[in-house]
């Protein structure tokens, strides 16, 4: 599988491609929903205005769903959407794990991101909160 790594805002992000195709493939909402079966509490999460409403917490978990806002591109008005699979805020060296699809490229990705605290990784990774599932 395709990996990557780069340093963005003093974050260094490990990207992982971990299946190139299948279901939900370029579509995060979908994916999260039919692939982890993750349960969001809203049907229509097609806008980045739903996606930030539904953050609920600043506090990375576990189990939640990251909200991050896309910047630039075809996808600015849509947002985007990942499941945090592993937070380490102890030590020097502080990371979260996210496991998402439809980006950087279609396909299902896991990125870690590493770096010296938590707020700097979520403002380097545009997470703007958290939806509690």
């Amino acid at each position: 599988m395709s990996k990557k790594k780069e340093t963005h805002k003093g974050v260094t992000v490990h990207s992982e491609l971990l299946n190139a195709g299948g279901p939900h493939a370029g579509n995060c909402v979908g994916y999260l929903r039919n692939i982890k079966r993750v349960h969001l509490p809203s049907s229509n999460l097609t806008s980045w205005a739903e996606k930030l409403r539904l953050a609920e917490t600043k506090k990375a978990k576990k189990g939640r769903v990251a909200v991050i806002e896309v910047t630039s591109g075809p996808f600015k008005e849509n947002g985007h959407v990942a499941l945090v699979t592993h937070v380490d805020d102890d030590g020097n060296t502080q990371s979260i794990t996210l496991e998402e699809a439809n980006y950087p490229k279609i396909g299902y990705w896991r990125r870690k991101a590493e770096g010296h605290n938590i707020d700097q990784i979520e403002k380097a990774l545009n997470i703007r909160g958290y939806i509690k599932t």
